[in-house]
């Protein structure tokens, strides 16, 4: 049995490591530039798995405390990437600890709901916060998006064809990655140790 100890240094190595990992992010070519992504959230994927839920979004949130004190955005980017990354993390390591799911199955559903909740996140947190806070307005957001999509020109645009397609994007490579390292690593192996 692992001591409570050592569990709460091992969650907040894995943060950390998460963390770093976050610095490889892209751009990709078809997505505003302030969209990035990166590929952190595999860290807490796989200790979810081997784990549960809990420990790791708590994972993503050292990930994004430690981002915060570097931020130039107020914490609006961590707390997106917070309650996105969790809606992935927490629903994916739920259904595969929980349901009997495969890792792949867990993955997938997780992707779809993660791009659901980057749909309402935006739309009732994020868009609003910047707004308010940053004072950018969703004029700009959209000005900003049509340079690389020409089909913005409103919130629900902006919605269909940025954000639910750079999350989708994102779940797949995200899944992708996390599946590969799963057959690298036999988790179920790990588990059981």
């Amino acid at each position: 049995m692992e001591s409570k100890t050592k569990r709460v240094v091992n969650i907040a190595i894995f943060g950390v490591l998460s963390f770093f990992i976050m610095f490889f992010e892209i751009n990709l070519p078809f997505m505003p530039f302030f969209l990035k992504l990166d590929i952190s959230d595999t860290v807490p994927l796989i200790v979810g798995f081997i784990y549960n839920p809990i420990i790791a979004i708590g994972i993503i949130l050292i990930k994004n405390l430690l981002h915060l004190l570097i931020s130039s955005n107020l914490g609006i980017g961590e707390l997106s990437n917070f309650l996105i990354g969790a809606s992935l993390v927490g629903s994916s390591s739920y259904l595969y600890n929980n349901h009997n799911l495969s890792i792949l199955k867990s993955l997938i559903i997780g992707s779809f709901v993660m791009t659901i909740t980057a749909v309402i996140v935006n739309l009732i947190i994020i868009i609003p916060l910047y707004e308010n806070i940053l004072n950018i307005s969703l004029d700009n957001i959209i000005k900003l998006s049509q340079q690389v999509n020409p089909y913005i020109k409103d919130l629900n645009s902006y919605l269909i064809f940025i954000i639910i397609p750079f999350n989708l994007i994102k779940g797949g490579v995200l899944t992708t990655l996390t599946y590969l390292l799963n057959k690298k690593l036999d988790l179920n192996y790990v588990k059981n140790q």
